[in-house]
């Protein structure tokens, strides 16, 4: 029974990952990463692993309209995710290959990646799992009718997802950026430094209890 789970586990995280850039995506690294992530805390997860592709307006394949519920939020949020390490941090197409360390202990995962878009990585995937632990889904919405159901555009993206509070002290050490081209590190860290102070002004996204979905 774990094989079959583990192939549809794998399945559905190759769909997610290609909602983060306009180009299917094929690296197996990032992909083994996220699917042994969502395993990690299969324990807590409040919705099944069978059940997140497909389900709502963004989680597998597709993404548009307003999310159905706090389960369809977690995978807007992650795709969100992904995009703000892509651009913001200019980790560019590497935030979908990058390989990342981490350990999973009593279902949880923590991220051990001393570089930027590695740590990013991890941290996008592990608070994309925690999430759904927050989030429970209702039967109709899997498989759902994206193409009738899912009209208008893309949700806005939160300007600063909570995640970035784990990664920013990443961004800091010089030595952690060389995966990054461009400015020179001193102005690497200016630069993210002030985004950083004017993006921790804004509110997070919190679920309908009043806490942050992805803290």
């Amino acid at each position: 029974m774990i094989k079959p789970l583990l192939f549809i586990l794998v399945y559905t995280s190759y769909q997610m990952l290609g909602n983060c850039s306009n180009t299917p995506v094929r690296e197996k690294r990032s992909l083994l990463d996220m699917v042994v992530t969502l395993w990690c805390y299969r324990e807590k997860l409040k919705i099944s692993l069978l059940a997140i592709n497909q389900y709502g307006c963004y989680c597998g394949a597709g993404g548009s309209g307003t999310p159905v519920d706090d389960a369809d939020r977690c995978c807007l949020l992650h795709d969100c995710c992904y995009r703000y390490a892509r651009v913001d941090l200019q980790c560019h197409s590497k935030i979908k290959w990058q390989l990342y360390r981490f350990s999973c202990h009593q279902s949880k995962t923590k991220c051990k990646s001393s570089s930027l878009c590695g740590r990013m990585a991890c941290e996008c995937d592990k608070q994309f799992a925690e999430c759904l632990t927050k989030a429970k889904g209702v039967k109709k919405y899997f498989l759902y009718n994206k193409k009738d159901l899912c009209m208008g555009p893309h949700e806005t993206c939160p300007q600063m997802p909570p995640n970035m509070t784990s990664a920013w002290p990443w961004t800091q050490n010089p030595t952690n950026l060389t995966e990054v081209t461009g400015l020179n590190e001193t102005d690497k860290i200016k630069s993210r430094k002030k985004r950083w102070k004017k993006r921790s002004k804004t509110v997070k996204w919190r679920d309908p209890k009043g806490t942050p979905l992805w803290i």
